[in-house]
């Protein structure tokens, strides 16, 4: 009994407040007392349980006061038969044995250790659900014969090439790690980390620029200004795209523009081609195409070339801006193609509430419905009317880029198309001359 307290006294090493309950403890098992009244409480043999403590430590035994409420004090009979009092500000948790549980523990040591008695034993967990219990005993099984079949193939091996392996260890034969629950290729694994820490980046540049943009219009904005100025981390991409995507001032706008120009990484320039065809102020459209000019750019070549079937010709022309910045000879024959695109407009009858003059013959830079269109009535409600436009901007990006104007007369210009393509081509060899 002795050894009982002394291992308890150590296990709650520093609760200074048990050392008197456990001297009361220790007096009362000298006189060999079995049945411990607590408080007036016959006491009386719980399930069994394991109390974990606030200090880490973790002691077993029947809860023999499993009544009492509110809870001041946990009354324990250990296996060994002592008696013990736990204060219930040092139990962090209690956790309830299974009857099977309590079961096992006294019919564990009635099985040999052998092959045949840890596989009964392990058989008889496996009917009580005991699962870390059985795979202790299976265990025990290879350890004793170590080609066991009935054990190995229990614990999930499977025999290749006559040796005996886990499916964790093939998975790592092969290359892979257990990583998050799942098993994944180091390459797999860095590119998750890579992006965490991308993430983790963004989150950061997302907290500083609002910081800094609440500097703006403040004595703080020198500052501001200054850190706006140094930034060149790639991380700082998204954050920024997102900012300028919702301010509405377009002096800070280009703020965010120049930020963007600076970084220069394909995510900050695909940004700024964006920008080039969405921004509402012209000034900030051309500011970013100044950007972009600077260097050929096929990937912004290309996203411009697609906005030129847009159904929108507001961004058909603005497109063509683009590529007259770009100057990219690629760009030749889908120009040629949007020189006069069709495009839908719904017209309202006169007087009505969104009533839509139409004036024909005028420019497409012009106000009002572009040049090209046909005579039409206006009885009854909205009409959606398709109208064939002369894209000026289109033309003026084709001259630009070829020296060359017909205008928007379509054949002409597919004509001088056809021959420029054979100027591009390199003659052809005559397999005969040596």
């Amino acid at each position: 009994m002795q050894s009982v307290v002394s291992g308890y006294r150590a296990g709650l090493e520093g609760s200074a407040s048990l050392v008197p309950l456990i001297t009361r403890m220790q007096a009362i098992l000298t006189v060999g007392l079995t049945v411990l009244v607590w408080g007036g409480l016959v006491a009386a043999p719980g399930q069994g349980e394991v109390f974990i403590l606030q200090n880490g430590g973790r002691i077993e035994g029947q809860l023999l006061n499993p009544d009492q409420s509110p809870r001041t004090v946990y009354l324990v009979r250990t296996p060994e038969g002592a008696q013990i009092g736990l204060e219930a500000r040092q139990v962090a948790q209690v956790l309830r044995r299974r009857p099977a549980e309590l079961e096992y523990e006294k019919i564990k040591p009635t099985y040999p250790d052998t092959v045949e008695g840890q596989l009964a034993l392990a058989q008889w967990c496996l009917e009580h659900n005991l699962l870390s219990q059985r795979r202790e005993h299976l265990e025990r099984v290879i350890q004793l014969d170590p080609n066991h079949p009935e054990a190995r193939r229990a614990l999930g091996y499977m025999q290749i090439n006559g040796a005996w392996k886990t499916p964790d260890q093939l998975m790592e034969e092969r290359g892979y790690r257990w990583y998050r629950g799942q098993w994944r290729l180091p390459q797999e694994i860095e590119l998750l980390e890579r992006k965490e820490a991308q993430q983790a980046a963004e989150r950061e540049w997302f907290a500083k620029l609002k910081l800094w943009r609440g500097w703006l219009g403040t004595n703080k904005e020198d500052q501001a200004l200054k850190n706006m100025e140094a930034i060149r981390e790639p991380a700082a991409v998204r954050p920024l795209a997102t900012f300028l995507q919702d301010e509405a001032n377009p002096a800070v706008r280009k703020l965010y523009i120049e930020t963007l120009a600076r970084i220069n990484t394909p995510e900050a320039v695909k940004v700024l081609a964006l920008q080039a065809l969405e921004d509402p102020v012209e000034e900030l459209r051309l500011t970013c195409l100044d950007y972009l000019k600077t260097e050929p750019r096929p990937d912004v070549v290309a996203l411009f070339i697609s906005k030129l079937k847009s159904k929108d010709n507001k961004m058909v022309r603005r497109a063509a801006v683009g590529l007259a910045a770009m100057k990219d000879p690629t760009a030749i024959a889908p120009l040629i193609d949007a020189l006069i695109t069709t495009h839908t407009y719904r017209i309202d009858p006169p007087g009505g509430p969104n009533a839509m003059s139409v004036t024909f013959g005028k420019g497409p830079g012009g106000s009002g419905a572009p040049s090209g269109g046909t005579g039409m009535s206006f009885g009854g409600g909205p009409k959606l009317v398709k109208i064939p436009v002369q894209n000026q901007e289109v033309l003026d990006a084709l001259a630009k880029i070829t020296g060359v104007n017909y205008q928007f007369n379509i054949p002409a210009w597919k004509s001088w198309y056809t021959q420029y393509r054979k100027t591009l081509q390199p003659p052809a060899t005559d397999a005969r001359r040596g």
